[in-house]
């Protein structure tokens, strides 16, 4: 119990002093001291995690979460394709994610890791689903006077340069 304690109290400290980015190795450290100290049947598990991949993972994860805040601040087009790109890219990064720690966790020098082939399937279906969301707004708002929505492109659309080009010819 003593040495459970002084291991996430120096941990709990190592966070505070290094403002958070020692977070991964603390999170590497107590993994291996849980899997090194679990047994089955006279042996001992194994933890092989990097920490660099850790924090290049939660760097990426904040990177996305920025990018996500701020493009609708910055135009409802880059929202959207923000929205659009996470869509696709979100399952692909839920996979690697899950993966991580099993792949990463041995016993008797066997890793846990896995292969995620559900994978393709899913992403297609995020790409088709952004597709008829897309789709379904593009008809809807060609459905109520043949214009699109604001979002769909910064330049003028065609209807307004059509009617603008109708009324120098007056």
């Amino acid at each position: 119990m003593t040495s459970t304690f002084a291991s996430g109290s120096s941990i709990c400290s190592s966070r505070c002093r290094t403002l958070g980015l020692y977070s991964p190795w603390a999170k590497v450290r107590k993994a291996k001291y849980f899997t090194r100290n679990t047994r089955l049947d006279g042996h001992v598990f194994d933890y092989h995690g990097n920490p660099v991949a850790i924090l290049r993972g939660r760097l990426l994860a904040f990177v996305l979460v920025a990018a996500y805040t701020w493009a609708f601040q910055f135009s409802t087009t880059a929202g959207l394709v923000t929205v659009a790109a996470l869509g696709v890219a979100g399952p692909w990064l839920f996979m690697r994610a899950q993966q991580f720690a099993p792949g990463n966790t041995s016993f008797r020098g066997l890793r846990f890791g896995f292969r995620a082939v559900a994978f393709l399937r899913s992403q297609r279906l995020s790409a088709r689903a952004l597709h008829s969301f897309f789709d379904r707004v593009r008809r809807r708002e060609l459905g109520r006077g043949g214009r699109m929505p604001e979002f769909a492109s910064t330049q003028p659309s065609t209807q307004e340069r059509l009617d603008r080009f109708r009324r120098e010819i007056r």
